[in-house]
Order: C-alpha cells, then structure tokens, then sequence
C-alpha cells in the first residue's frame, strides 16, 4: 500500500509540476482518478532463489482533503477508504472490514500529500536538483531522506 501511494503522489505531483510550475496551481487540483498497477518485489532471503513478484491492479479516486479510494480488482477484489483522520480497508477474500486507530492518516505523509497537495509546502523544503528533477526534502525526520520527483 505504501508503495502505491508514494508512487501516485510523485507521479501527480510531477505532472502537475511540470504543467502548472507553482506549489499554488498544484495545490488547486481539487480531484484525481486513475487506473494503476502495483509490483511488489519480495526478497526470499534464501539463497540462488528468485525474488517473488505480486502484481495488483486497480483504480483509485480522491477528492482533495476529503477522501481517497483505493479499490483493487485483481487478483482479488478489496479497497483502503481515507477519509481525513480515519482507514478503511475492505478484503474480499476473508469479507473483513478493518478500520484503523484515528489519526492513522494524519501520521502518514504520503497520504496527507495525496489528499492535499497544497501540504507539500508545509511538510517538504523544495530544492531544484536539476531543470527537470525536484527534490522533497522533510522538514521534520521522517526516516527518509528526500523524495525525488521527475516531470
């Protein structure tokens, strides 16, 4: 799941970077859909064995700091609802609904910058690396060091 959502938010963010040039147009994005696919690489960590792979597709919806919709289709139906403070997730396969602890999100800043563009400025100290390449530096430990996004 965190892999998606950093992909689609510097994916976003790139496009309408590079379109509109300021944090303000960016941040005046007031929905967004799309269809994705999700690889996840696994490392068995044993030893002359190949990496497994899962492939997951989908759509996702967000009206900006409102709520966002991921819904998977394969290989099995299920979604994650974000909705301000608050998780939803729904599994097909086992028909459980699970609801995280409030504030889940708002300790997530992935998804604080996919529902709300208009956070990258609060959250990130931006550098030009290059004439094509920004740099998301956190203005607080995150545990990452900067986040790279390409238009």
């Amino acid at each position: 799941m965190k892999k998606i959502l950093m992909i689609f938010m510097l994916v976003s963010a790139a496009a309408a970077w590079a379109e509109n040039s300021t944090l303000k147009e960016l941040a005046a994005i007031k929905d967004l859909s799309a269809d994705f696919t999700q690889t996840n690489t696994y490392d068995t960590g044993q030893k002359n064995t190949a990496p497994i792979t899962d492939v997951y597709s989908g759509k996702v919806n967000v009206i900006m700091k409102t709520k966002a919709l991921f819904e998977y289709f394969e290989p099995f139906v299920s979604w994650y609802l974000l909705q301000g403070s608050t998780v939803e997730a729904y599994d097909a396969v086992t028909e459980q609904l699970i609801k995280y602890r409030d504030g889940f999100g708002e300790d997530n800043i992935f998804l604080r910058v996919l529902t709300d563009f208009s956070a990258i400025s609060t959250l990130f100290d931006i550098d030009n690396a290059s004439e094509n390449t920004l740099l998301l530096r956190p203005k607080k430990d995150m545990g990452i060091k900067y986040l790279q996004v390409k238009t």
